[in-house]
C-alpha cells in the first residue's frame, strides 16, 4: 500500500493489467540514471541511448495481489477500509476524495481495478496499451511505451477478468475539452459513463452580480487551505515565487501563520547568458520588490530569497533528457517552456539575494498559485470577453471554462515534473473548499475589468494585498514571459500549440 509521501518509490513504478495478473514493474531511479547528464554538458546520442537503456531496465517485476497506489494531499482510504465494499461504494469513496489525488487500486475479491484522478487532475497518472494489456504508470516508465494522459475528473472500474471488455467511467464532467477521454474509451467495448455531482460546485460558477464584499474571507480561506496543505512532519517550505500578486499573497500568509524558526524559501527563476541579461526580466525585479516588502513585515523570520539563474547552457543540459522524460506525454511549445521553468524552480538551487552565497531549499514542497487566473479572471481572455460583452454572464463563462480544462492545460505535466524532482505541488487556491466558495461569488467580487491591467483582474487578491499595505499592482504575466525564458530563445516566434522540438527524445 503505497500512499502520499512515498514520492521517489511511485515515480519509479508501473502496473501492467492482463486477463492472467497484475504485474508490478520497479524501474531505476530515474534521476540516478540521468545524474551524470544533468549539471554537465548536453547529452550526446550516445550517452541518451545508454540512458534510456537504463532507464527502461526493470530493476525487478512482482505479481501483485490486492493493492492501493495513491498520491494525494490529504490522508486517503486504506485497503482495509475498501476491501469489502462493492464497487459502487469504492467509487463513491474515491470521487469523495478532497483537494489532489491519483489512484491505482486492484481489489482481488471483485476482480475490480479502479484508477481514476481529482476534478482538476493535479496529479499525473498514464496509460499505454497492447494487444494484450494494459500499463499504468504515474511517470510514464518505461519511456518505450506510447503513453497518454488517462482522463481527469473521474474513477474508471475496469473488470480485471476480461480487461478490454467493459468500462465504467464514473465522471464529474458530462463531456471533456478536445474529446480527450477519446482514446482512453477507444480500448474497451463497452462504456458505461455515470456523472457524479459531489463536486459540482467546484466546476459551476455563479452568474451573480450582485457584490457583497470578501477580500478578508478570501485571507481566511487561504490560511485554512495552507494549514491543511503543508504536512506538519515538514521542517521547511519552498515557494515558487515571481513576485506577482499570487505568489505574494501566498507568501504573506504563510509567514504570518509559521514560526519565525520555520525556514521559508522564495525561489525565483530568471533565464539569460548573463547577469545583466537575467537582471532585465520582470519576474526578477518584482521578486526582489516583493521579498523586500516582506522582509521588512517579518524581519525575526528564517526567510530567504533564492535567485535561480539559468543560462543556455544550463536549459540545453536539462532540455536533452530530463525535461523530456518528465513532460511527456505532453509535447508543445508551451509545455516546455512551461516545465523548463518550473523544473528550476523545483530543483531550487541559486544565490540567497542576502548573502549572495549559493543555497539550496531542501524542502520536498513548493507551494504554488495555480488556480487564481481560472477563479479570478486573471487571463487577457477575460479581459476581451469584458470588452465584447461587459458584465454578463460571460466572463463567468469563461472562468467556467478555464476551471473545467484545468485537467488538459496544466496538472499532469506539472505534477510530472515535479515527481522527477522529488517534489510535491501544493496549490491552496484550489483546494475544494476555497474553489467552492470562490465560485459562489458574484463576478463584481473578483475582478473589476472597467479597470486597466494590474488593477481590474484578480480585484478581489488585490484587495486583500491592499489591506496589508503590500505591493499590489504588477500586471498578469506568463511565467515563460515574465523569467525570460522565451527572450532568451529570441523570442522563437512560435505558437504555443506547435509540437516543440526539444521534448523529442
Amino acid at each position: 500500500c503505497l500512499r502520499s509521501g512515498c514520492r521517489a518509490m511511485m515515480c519509479d513504478v508501473s502496473y501492467t493489467f492482463t486477463k492472467d495478473n497484475i504485474r508490478r514493474n520497479q524501474f531505476t531511479n530515474l534521476r540516478d540514471c540521468v545524474s551524470n547528464v544533468v549539471g554537465s554538458n548536453e547529452a550526446t546520442s550516445l550517452d541518451k541511448k545508454a540512458i534510456l537503456h537504463s532507464l527502461n531496465k526493470h530493476e525487478f517485476e512482482q505479481i501483485v495481489e490486492d493493492f492501493i497506489d495513491i498520491r494525494s494531499d490529504l490522508p486517503g482510504p486504506s485497503l482495509g477500509v475498501l476491501s469489502d465494499l462493492s464497487w459502487e461504494q469504492i467509487v463513491e469513496i474515491l470521487m469523495n476524495l478532497k483537494c489532489a489525488w491519483g489512484v491505482i487500486y486492484y481489489n482481488s475479491k471483485l476482480r475490480k481495478v479502479f484508477i481514476g484522478r481529482d476534478v482538476f487532475g493535479r496529479q499525473s497518472v498514464l496509460f499505454s496499451s497492447d494487444a494484450s494489456s494494459i500499463t499504468i504508470s504515474y511517470l510514464g516508465r518505461p519511456t518505450t511505451e506510447n503513453w497518454h494522459e488517462l482522463p481527469y475528473a473521474q474513477v474508471s472500474v475496469i473488470d480485471a477478468s476480461d480487461i478490454f471488455s467493459t468500462l465504467c467511467l464514473c465522471s464529474y464532467l458530462h463531456d471533456y475539452p478536445d474529446d480527450m477521454d477519446q482514446v482512453w474509451r477507444s480500448l474497451f467495448t463497452t462504456v458505461h459513463r455515470q456523472i457524479n455531482k459531489s463536486k459540482e460546485n467546484m466546476i459551476t460558477v455563479s452568474r451573480s452580480i450582485s457584490p457583497i464584499g470578501t477580500s478578508n474571507k478570501l485571507k481566511d480561506h487561504l490560511i485554512s487551505a495552507i494549514r491543511m496543505l503543508i504536512p506538519p512532519s515538514v521542517s521547511s517550505v519552498g515557494v515558487c515565487f515571481s513576485g506577482g500578486v499570487d505568489s505574494l499573497l501566498i507568501s504573506h500568509l504563510v509567514l504570518s501563520i509559521s514560526p519565525s524558526s520555520f525556514p521559508i524559501y522564495l525561489i525565483n527563476v530568471a533565464f539569460g547568458d548573463d547577469e545583466s541579461f537575467i537582471s532585465r526580466a520582470s519576474d526578477r525585479a518584482r521578486s526582489i520588490a516583493a521579498y523586500s516588502y516582506l522582509r521588512d513585515q517579518f524581519p525575526l523570520h528564517d526567510l530567504h530569497l533564492i535567485l535561480v539563474n539559468v543560462t543556455r547552457s544550463s536549459l540545453q543540459s536539462a532540455r536533452s533528457i530530463l525535461i523530456p522524460l518528465s513532460t511527456r506525454p505532453s509535447s508543445t511549445v508551451l509545455d516546455e517552456s512551461i516545465a523548463s521553468v518550473l523544473h528550476f524552480a523545483f530543483q531550487g538551487t541559486g544565490i540567497d539575494f542576502d548573502t549572495k552565497k549559493e543555497i539550496r531549499c531542501t524542502s520536498p514542497i513548493r507551494l504554488m498559485g495555480s488556480g487564481a487566473d481560472e477563479l479570478f479572471a486573471g487571463y487577457a481572455r477575460h479581459r476581451h470577453r469584458y470588452e465584447r460583452d461587459g458584465y454578463s454572464s460571460g466572463i463567468a463563462e469563461e472562468c467556467e471554462v478555464e476551471l473545467r480544462r484545468l485537467g488538459v492545460r496544466n496538472g499532469g505535466r506539472d505534477a510530472r515534473v515535479a515527481l522527477v524532482n522529488g517534489i510535491e505541488i501544493k496549490s491552496p487556491f484550489l483546494h475544494d473548499d476555497l474553489v467552492e466558495w470562490a465560485n459562489g461569488l458574484s463576478m463584481e467580487d473578483k475582478a473589476d475589468l472597467s479597470l486597466p491591467r494590474g488593477i481590474g483582474e484578480k480585484k478581489i487578491i488585490r484587495e486583500c494585498l491592499h489591506s496589508l499595505n503590500a505591493p499590489h499592482q504588477s500586471p498578469k504575466q506568463a511565467m515563460q514571459f515574465g523569467s525570460g525564458m522565451v527572450k532568451m530563445e529570441n523570442g522563437r516566434n512560435q505558437k504555443g500549440s506547435y509540437l516543440s522540438t526539444h521534448l523529442e527524445i
